[in-house]
């Protein structure tokens, strides 16, 4: 098992994140990788909800957003497991 903090890219989509060379070679390549492998890869949801304000209600965060790469990735074919908290 592989446990990351590492959070980058605030405001990432999904969308840029799987198409941008630069994460895909330094993050997502060796995390694929690591699956292969059967590894699981543990990484942090990033602390950007709060911050990130609601566009409907800006006195509220977006706390259900995960943002950050390389947690954004996750999908069915890209098992990444995200850990959080709140407070």
């Amino acid at each position: 098992m592989v446990v990351s903090s590492i959070g980058v890219g605030e405001g990432l989509t999904y969308e840029s994140a799987t198409s941008d060379d630069f994460y895909q070679k330094l993050y997502a390549a060796p995390i694929k990788k690591l699956h292969e492998m059967g590894v699981p890869f543990v990484a942090a949801a990033g602390n950007e909800g709060l911050t990130n304000k609601d566009p409907n209600d800006p006195s509220k965060g977006l706390r259900d957003r995960v943002e950050d790469f390389p947690s954004i990735l996750a999908d069915a074919d890209f098992p990444i497991i995200t850990i959080g908290s709140a407070s």
